[in-house]
């Protein structure tokens, strides 16, 4: 999948950019492998969470009872 363009510019935009993560399984956490500095959401499947350690399982996530 193509990277988006990043828009980071504050002064150009009046935005101040957050981290996106890519959420590979859908559980609402992305992996901290794949993450972009921007205004928005690159795409639906970007969300501002990160932390998940195991990106390819939705039942394992921060806060889960599941353990690696």
């Amino acid at each position: 999948m193509p990277r988006p363009s990043s828009v980071t510019e504050t002064e150009d935009t009046g935005c101040t950019p957050v981290v996106w993560y890519r959420d590979l399984d859908g559980d609402g956490y992305g992996g901290a492998t794949d993450s972009e500095p921007l205004c928005e959401a690159p795409h639906e499947e970007w969300v501002a969470a990160g932390g998940d350690c195991a990106d390819g399982d939705p039942e394992i996530h921060p806060g889960s009872s599941q353990q690696v």
